[in-house]
């Protein structure tokens, strides 16, 4: 069988585990055998103490079997029937008295050495939270998120309220509004640019600019056609 890495344990966990030896050998899982109770406290002893050498079928055969030292370890199956037997005891022992146990101990297969199974700390339980963001930081975003947020508010106000009310007198001028009468200005020429290849076709045919409400008729571009030509009729 292989050999496991020595567990070190500090002082306080080897008085946990000599405790819960002290629980397991007199518990009835392991109070009916002798052979298996120095089997595991033997294991135990030296697993803690890190003599792995001590824990070869051999050895144990040796120290706790009183065999020979070349004893022929396939013709005496004494080491491994007894470790199984531990391993189904400890097994037993947990399932129906192992809910306090801390830590729990086990012979894993392969191996003559036992392994200590610790619950988790209470740090180790803690839920992992999130560092908050500094005082500085948080103010600045919710500032940065306000000021977007009233932004947007702002332009979708503005554009209710003005997108829709292109109203233009019978001169084609723009109507008396707060919004517009900043772009349209009493008494000055405002250019407007519009993407339309046959406006500037049209102009030139006018000789003069073209109206806001000329382009924006819906008759447009049939109600300019007397002007150009009045002989001309749709």
């Amino acid at each position: 069988m292989c050999e496991r890495e020595t567990q070190r344990l500090d002082q306080s966990q080897e008085d946990a585990v000599r405790a819960e030896i002290g629980r397991l050998l007199e518990s009835p899982a392991f109070r009916t055998s002798k052979r298996c109770r120095e089997f595991l406290e033997y294991i135990v002893e030296h697993t803690m103490n890190g003599s792995n050498g001590a824990l070869k079928e051999r050895s144990l055969g040796v120290a706790l079997f009183q065999l020979p030292q070349d004893f022929d370890t396939g013709q005496h199956t004494i080491v491994r029937v007894t470790a199984n037997e531990v391993r189904k005891r400890l097994a037993q022992f947990y399932q129906e008295f192992g809910a306090g146990s801390d830590p729990t101990i086990t012979l894993p297969p392969g191996s003559y050495a036992v392994a200590f199974r610790w619950k988790p700390s209470q740090e180790d339980n803690r839920p992992l939270v999130s560092a908050p963001l500094p005082g500085g930081r948080r103010r600045r975003l919710l500032l940065a998120g306000a000021f977007l947020l009233l932004g947007a508010l702002t332009a979708i106000a503005m554009y209710g309220t003005h997108g829709s009310q292109l109203d233009l007198d019978p001169h084609g001028r723009a109507a008396d509004d707060a919004f517009w009468s900043r772009i349209f200005g009493t008494g000055q020429k405002t250019n407007i640019i519009m993407a339309d290849a046959a406006r500037y076709e049209i102009q030139e045919l006018l000789a003069r600019d073209m109206t806001l409400r000329d382009y924006l008729s819906p008759e447009y571009p049939t109600n300019l056609l007397p002007a150009i030509s009045p002989n001309c009729s749709v």
